[in-house]
């Protein structure tokens, strides 16, 4: 009886709470709309930037990215995904988003402790959607493009390697085979090429980035051994015969390595399946023989 009270106490007050808040949301849209400020950005209502604001309030004038780093996230991931998936870095609302993940989380365990479990699960849930997801999402994305760039690379030095062979520069190869394919790997030397050619930088550090970019190891071989063969004067199109040939191994390996895995993973459901029954039929007459002496 108290907890059921309790209950309708506390919807009862939220309930006033957020007719307070409409109330105030409307009268402050309407002296907004009034101000020649307010005409000009209709968007600026109550709770606009609310996320901001509440920063500010919590943490002042502090680097976000050291508050960040305070609160466990993994300030140099996140950006490093953000840039592959060219998705502009927004360090406050994730810092908020934690906020508001610890807070929903101790909020509910107050009321599973009062009115039964189910809150904890659902504060749970919210916890993980606001603290994880965003970064797990941006993180899934940029992995999935490092795995393509991955697999696209080998069949990129193969074609690379027989325009070397008629004698273009490595630089020229690279655009011309950019050009004609239409691949993750291709958009990304196509761009660096573009760079190269408005005088941003000479090819080498331009392919450096790309490279710095994903941190694929064997993109970063393939560009560090090219740069070194062109310093050196040794034969590009020779180094890059050689390196399409040691990724293509390397790469046949991985995928061996990644089917190997999964047939394993296969594997273990189907022997349980297989050989439980068995083991039940097996043993189900001794059970039966105990029971039966037992009783």
């Amino acid at each position: 009886m108290f907890r059921n009270a309790l209950f309708v106490s506390i919807l009862v007050g939220f309930a006033i709470f957020m007719v307070i808040i409409l109330i105030a949301s409307v009268q402050y849209n309407i002296n907004n709309n009034r101000m020649r400020s307010g005409r000009k950005n209709p968007e600026d209502w109550l709770f606009h930037n609310f996320s901001l604001r509440l920063y500010s309030a919590l943490f002042g004038w502090a680097d976000e990215d050291t508050v960040a780093m305070k609160i466990g996230i993994n300030i140099e991931r996140y950006y490093k995904s953000c840039a592959l998936t060219k998705t502009r870095p927004d360090v406050k609302k994730l810092i908020m988003n934690h906020v508001y993940g610890f807070c929903l989380l101790i909020l509910c365990c107050v009321l599973s402790f009062l009115f039964g479990i189910l809150f904890l699960a659902f504060g749970a849930a919210a916890f993980l959607y606001l603290v994880f997801y965003e970064q797990k999402r941006l993180d899934s994305i940029a992995d999935g493009m490092r795995t393509q760039v991955a697999n696209e690379l080998p069949r990129f030095l193969d074609l690379l390697q027989t325009e070397l062979q008629v004698g273009l520069p490595i630089e020229t190869a690279i655009d011309v085979l950019s050009s004609k394919m239409d691949t993750l790997l291709s958009t990304e030397f196509k761009t660096a090429m573009t760079e190269m050619e408005l005088g941003v930088s000479d090819w080498q550090k331009a392919l450096e980035r790309v490279a710095a970019k994903y941190e694929i190891e064997t993109l970063s071989e393939f560009v560090m051994d090219t740069s070194t063969a062109y310093r050196k004067g040794v034969s590009i199109a020779d180094t890059v015969t050689r390196k399409a040939r040691e990724i293509k191994e390397s790469h046949l390996l991985t995928v061996k390595e990644k089917a190997g895995k999964t047939t394993n993973t296969i594997l273990i459901p189907m022997m349980l399946f297989q050989f439980m029954p068995m083991i039940a039929f097996i043993l189900l007459p001794a059970f039966l023989q105990i029971s039966a002496g037992i009783y």
